[in-house]
């Protein structure tokens, strides 16, 4: 990284630093040319990453939006605040990411590079990028922008309920890597909503955490953390029939994570993998 100014360069131990402009659009739609990719969106209950090409995202006319096509990704930017490309020593190798954080300094967003990554691209957007955000013109308590704004347009419509058992998550994780069931899991933050389909092939406690994956997609949870778990019922949204969601939420009320059919044609056998997955409390 030798056109990369050492203004914006901090060395902590084995971990290196490089602060970013603040120009989420085009830092955003740069990231595809890095390839193969590992995408996170995260917040204090749930993780959620898949190994892919970063998506072409769509803008809003006011470039305070974005949503991908696939509708796996939807981003407000008004809470974006700083991001950094960290260079990290993990033995005998290195680990490359760009993050993207809030006013308070938490992760809304991570993007890591591959074996397959293309690393040359890596380093011309990073020089493209550095340099220094601006200062934050409003305080976090005061943004419009949430994670509720979204959650109508991701099943997350709040209609009849019924609270269920604490380990439903898990159960139904089971299940459905039993049945060999594609679901699909949204997570996210004030700043990111992040969606994918998998189809579970393992859940292995993880440092605390529970951990479900399949060959491209991860899922971290913590059910310590689950204030509540609840099925929604849908009776319709949008084009879609009724719809039955898993949705868990956090000990302040905030959802954190739902779990939902991937396409309206499963839907029948969606509601038998929650009848026998999923006990009411």
């Amino acid at each position: 990284m030798k056109a990369v100014s050492p203004t914006h360069i901090r060395v902590r131990g084995a971990r290196m630093e490089v602060s970013l402009h603040d120009q989420w659009p085009q830092m955003l739609y740069g990231l595809k040319a890095w390839g193969e990719v590992l995408v996170i969106t995260r917040n204090g209950s749930a993780v959620l990453g898949q190994t892919r090409e970063y998506p072409e995202l769509r803008f809003s006319h006011d470039f305070i939006h974005a949503r991908s096509p696939e509708d796996a990704f939807d981003m407000d930017f008004p809470p974006f605040h700083s991001a950094r490309l960290v260079v990290e020593e993990r033995g005998e190798h290195f680990a490359y990411y760009v993050e993207f954080l809030d006013g308070r300094g938490d992760v809304l967003h991570k993007v890591c590079t591959t074996n397959a990554s293309d690393m040359e691209q890596v380093l011309i957007w990073t020089e493209f990028h550095q340099g220094l955000s601006r200062p934050d013109e409003s305080p976090m308590a005061a943004l419009a922008h949430r994670w509720r704004r979204v959650q109508q347009r991701h099943w997350f419509g709040i209609e009849e309920a019924e609270e269920v058992q604490e380990n439903s998550l898990s159960l139904l994780l089971l299940e459905a890597r039993k049945r060999r069931f594609p679901i699909r899991l949204m997570t996210g933050n004030e700043g990111v909503v992040q969606a994918a389909t998998m189809i579970p092939q393992r859940l292995v406690p993880s440092n605390g955490w529970m951990f479900c994956s399949d060959d491209t997609t991860g899922l971290h949870y913590d059910p310590e953390t689950f204030g509540s778990l609840v099925v929604h019922h849908l009776s319709e949204l949008q084009d879609h029939p009724p719809v039955s969601v898993l949705k868990c939420f956090d000990d302040r009320g905030e959802l954190c994570l739902a779990v939902a059919p991937p396409e309206p044609d499963l839907l029948a056998e969606w509601g038998s993998l929650l009848n026998a997955a999923v006990c009411p409390r």
